[in-house]
């Protein structure tokens, strides 16, 4: 149950909270005034400020990941960022920010997006895939490989194993081939 401070009390199951706090966040048009009205529910400490924070910032996230998709970059960043300030333990807010700084060729910040978002997350297969992917742009095969043998231990030979096995794979034989070996399987 949760209690909303009031007079008198408002008193709601947090599943209801939750679902009336995402209509809410939704029926809002203007991006500002859900920002502003984010920052000021954290600031107030409102009851159940968790709830809503973390719906504000669901929501921005979702807006942000849109925005990327029509490659919209810089509504991206800023409303992955604002994702951030609602709800600075959202690790998928992080790792869309990593997202949006690799698509922008923009490595070490897409790292420390990254890396932010498995501090908070350890076992996300996404930050683990994609930071395995910008490893190998940034010729840095053995990072890769670490984050390839946690693949492994968190899920086996899952999708996201497999497609970072896939470039670990593609990147060695491109080196291979930079270097002139021959790395034929029929080579004896």
């Amino acid at each position: 149950m949760l209690v909303l401070r009031g007079n008198p009390p408002i008193t709601m199951g947090r599943s209801t909270f939750r679902i009336m706090t995402e209509r809410f966040v939704k029926s809002v048009k203007s991006i500002p005034s859900l920002v502003y009205l984010g920052v000021a529910l954290i600031v107030a400490d409102v009851g159940g400020g968790n709830v809503w924070a973390n719906a504000l910032s669901d929501s921005l996230l979702s807006q942000g990941r849109a925005a990327l998709e029509s490659k919209n970059f810089d509504t991206a960043n800023f409303l992955m960022e604002q994702a951030i300030v609602a709800d600075p333990s959202n690790a998928s807010a992080y790792l869309w920010l990593g997202r949006l700084s690799q698509e922008q060729e923009d490595i070490p910040r897409a790292r420390k997006y990254y890396d932010t978002s498995l501090g908070i997350d350890p076992i996300s297969q996404d930050a683990l895939l994609w930071g395995g992917e910008m490893d190998l742009a940034d010729d840095a095969s053995e990072e890769a490989e670490e984050k390839l043998k946690r693949l492994q231990v968190l899920c086996g030979e899952c999708s996201a194993y497999q497609a970072l096995n896939d470039m670990i794979v593609a990147y060695s034989i491109e080196e291979a081939a930079k270097a002139g070996e021959d790395i034929s399987p029929d080579k004896e």
